[in-house]
């Protein structure tokens, strides 16, 4: 190779000055571009960080299709990791690089062997979606942004996240070429996985050979792939980790957070957005909603309301706004007694908030000034300040999170997705070929018990049905107490939101554990079962370790084997493993999932494998054997614990059974209940 003296001396003497170790095995030549990594004595393995794969998508590229990046010129230096999406700050500890945010953010990383190093042979390629509700979290994380064998070329890319990722509504629709909306974020790892078709053999990798990985929204994401036709052919095995096979928006939620995010900053002032001052839409209406009336005074109202009048309609309250220029909306506020209007300023960024608001016996409705929408509306949105749109509108929308789904995720726009990734499974329509290796945790819902209606730790059997009714609505509310009767061990002890005295926490734990089979553990056993029957190979797992350590999480004998505890245990994250028993599990993990990317079988070892995999001093006895599923009433799931590695027969059988007779019941509650 030969490469610029010049460029490739300030290299070095950056390098130096940052510690890192340039070396020409570090160096190589892709068909996008030439760029120099640095190599990890740790781990043996080079790293090549912040590579770009699409144009930023700043300004008219914003809520469009990734557009390809192309070659560029001269050496790329990989060393640092480029700009993480832009996203509310609330990403987990350890998430790298925080403190560098941007909307130019379409980088990826790679992991690979030095050049020279690899085998005769090209390696298999793990591309790794990364967790977050698609509305935080970043492809630079240490808990997954190394691979947990050197046999295995790792992939991290980054995509849009939040607002600019899935915003959707019809007037978004003329941006891209086939008319969908809401799903740019997708798009975007799905050019991710076109930069890796067409570049990845240079680092010594099989682009005949990718496993598409993630956990959460990224497992998620994985199950989009899958099902979405565009993207077959660009992988060729599937890892998903707890993922939310529910988390789509519905086009008119969708529709109704767009039009949120126009009347905020229509009140924000912000540039090129102006009012819809006809009759029929000069206010926004949203339901079930309340505009946050935050800082309360003297008198038990909020700074933030102008005025308040007891039995005013509809009429009267927008014609009053209308006459103030500091009203930007108003809620209107009915119970038994009577109805009153409040008539809000939000012109502050910590006003323009929208909550779901339901009290006991009261209903409530939010109405936003409305921004002009059509080509106008786009221009608003081209023009907003990015920090304005992510921290004072990314995180409140009217149709916020769910236990089912997120504020911002892949909308069903009827073009790109016409069904959710669960519906399009059991549709049949999922990548054929693909083997999937996917699991859940025992305890994915205790940190998640905010989303939910209050339940207390001291709550009782009828508090436990009450709670159920309210949650999965009066078809299934009364089944769900009885297939709960008995809970496995262990149980995390109770730290309920609720106030009153502690309690044994046992129904408290019984909704927890429903809750998270409901929305995860329930659903990968349905796609296991659908993807199965059809003639897929499928594997299954249940990890029911509560970590001894965590980076990210406090009070860990509350959350159990909480909702990605199996993450660092997957990707073999030392500093996380408290002792032998849990870098054990780790190993034994990480030797399953190699041999899954390398074979597609997490039993078999590639030929002539090497390593701790099959090294008997790892492991005495031998790796247990992991049977594939077969759906049926002794389906074999593996049990992944600290000294259990074990298949189990028709684990949560009987559970998710009990979902699965009322699943349509339950999905027309979902889609019509109140937030």
């Amino acid at each position: 190779m030969r490469e610029p003296l010049k460029a490739f001396a300030l290299l070095i003497l950056a390098s130096v000055a940052t510690g890192l170790a340039p070396r020409s095995d570090c160096m190589l030549t892709t068909p996008s571009g030439t760029l120099q990594g640095f190599f990890d004595p740790t781990r043996g393995l080079c790293n090549y960080r912040g590579i770009p794969y699409a144009k930023p998508p700043l300004g008219d590229l914003r809520w469009r299709s990734p557009v390809p990046h192309g070659p560029w010129q001269g050496l790329l230096k990989a060393t640092a990791f480029g700009s993480i999406c832009i996203q509310t700050p609330q990403s987990w500890n350890t998430v790298e690089n925080k403190d560098k945010m941007s909307e130019d953010c379409l980088f990826l990383n790679v992991v690979a062997p030095p050049q020279g190093a690899e085998p005769s042979r090209p390696l298999p390629v793990v591309v790794y979606f990364h967790a977050g509700e698609f509305s935080v979290g970043a492809a630079c994380d240490l808990e997954s942004d190394q691979p947990w064998s050197d046999d295995v070329i790792l992939v991290t890319p980054a995509s849009r996240l939040g607002l600019f990722g899935y915003l959707g509504a019809a007037d978004l629709r003329g941006r891209t070429s086939d008319g969908s909306t809401g799903s740019y974020g997708v798009e975007d790892q799905r050019e991710a996985l076109r930069w890796v078709q067409a570049n990845i053999a240079a680092f010594g990798g099989n682009a005949s050979n990718v496993a598409i990985m993630g956990e959460s929204s990224g497992g998620a994401a994985v199950g989009v792939h899958l099902t979405l036709n565009k993207s077959w052919g660009l992988f060729h095995k599937a890892i998903g980790e707890s993922p939310g096979l529910t988390q789509v928006k519905s086009l008119e939620d969708a529709e109704l957070n767009y039009q949120y995010v126009l009347g905020a900053l229509l009140a924000l002032k912000s540039p090129g957005c102006v009012h819809d001052d006809s009759d029929e839409a000069s206010y926004a209406t949203f339901e079930h909603t309340e505009l946050l009336m935050s800082e309360y005074g003297p008198s038990g109202h909020s700074s933030s309301v102008l005025e308040s009048h007891v039995g005013w309609d509809y009429k009267q309250a927008a014609a009053a706004c209308g006459a103030l220029p500091n009203c930007h909306g108003f809620n209107i506020l009915v119970t038994a007694a009577n109805t009153t209007v409040y008539l809000v300023n939000t012109t502050k960024l910590f006003d323009v908030t929208v909550r779901s608001a339901l009290p006991a016996g009261q209903s409530v409705t939010a109405y936003l000034k409305a921004a002009a929408g059509g080509a106008k509306g786009v221009q608003c949105l081209v023009q907003a300040d990015a920090k304005v749109l992510m921290q004072g509108i990314n995180s409140y929308a009217p149709r916020a999170d769910t236990f089912q789904t997120d504020t911002w995720a892949p909308v069903l726009d009827g073009v790109a997705f016409k069904r959710s990734i669960i519906d399009s499974i059991v549709a049949g329509n999922v990548a054929p070929g693909v083997p999937l290796l996917a699991g859940s945790n025992m305890d994915e819902g205790t940190i998640f018990m905010g989303l939910v209606p209050t339940i207390r730790c001291n709550a009782s059997a009828d508090d436990f049905l009450a709670w159920a009714n309210a949650f999965y609505g009066p078809t299934l509310g009364p089944l769900v107490p009885p297939a709960y009767a008995a809970l496995r061990q262990p149980v995390p002890r109770c730290q309920s939101q609720a106030p009153g005295p502690p309690g044994d926490g046992k129904y408290y734990m019984a909704a927890m554990r429903s809750a998270g089979d409901f929305a995860i553990t329930c659903a990968v056993r349905t796609a296991a079962q659908q993807i199965q029957q059809r003639g897929g190979s499928v594997f299954t797992y249940y990890f029911t370790h509560q970590p001894a350590r965590s980076d990210n999480y406090q009070g860990l004998d509350t959350l159990g084997a909480f909702h990605g505890a199996e993450v660092p245990f997957a990707f073999g994250y030392q500093p996380e493993l408290a002792n032998d028993a849990e870098r054990t599990l780790a190993k034994q993990m990480g030797c399953y999932w190699r041999n899954f990317v390398w074979t597609g079988d997490p039993n078999t070892q590639p030929v002539g494998g090497t390593g701790p995999c099959s090294d008997p001093a790892s492991f005495p006895t031998g790796l247990p054997t992991w049977p594939r599923f077969v759906a049926g009433p002794q389906e074999q799931t593996m049990v992944l614990d600290v000294g259990k590695v074990a298949p189990e027969a028709g684990l949560s059988v009987d559970t998710c059974d009990v979902f699965k007779k009322v699943q349509s019941a339950v999905s027309s509650w979902w889609r019509h209940a109140p937030p």
